[in-house]
């Protein structure tokens, strides 16, 4: 994945940390992700925090549990219907 890239991911900062070690044992810089991450989105709103409940809260199927495809997908789900929810109430106020 390159440099200046948007990257969608829930507890992100634990996935990147991660990554870091596993690029600098290969003597590769993980690169400078512009990044959203849905676990500090969804704390910012008053939402579950964990995958699983916020998915629940959301009204979103998460049939297996910590399967990385699974795991991405509903992440992805969760980040477009709360930034669907935040633009909604954004042009509702205006």
């Amino acid at each position: 994945m390159a440099a200046n890239q948007h990257v969608i991911g829930h507890n992100f900062w634990f996935d990147r940390r991660v990554l870091q070690v596993a690029f600098k044992k290969v003597g590769v810089y993980l690169p400078l992700w512009n990044f959203t991450c849905t676990q500090d989105l969804a704390m910012k709103c008053g939402l579950p925090s964990k995958l699983e409940e916020l998915a629940a809260h959301c009204n979103i199927a998460y049939p297996r549990k910590h399967d990385a495809k699974s795991d991405a997908t509903v992440t992805m789900k969760v980040y477009e219907q709360i930034k669907h929810s935040l633009n909604t109430m954004t042009s509702s106020s205006q």
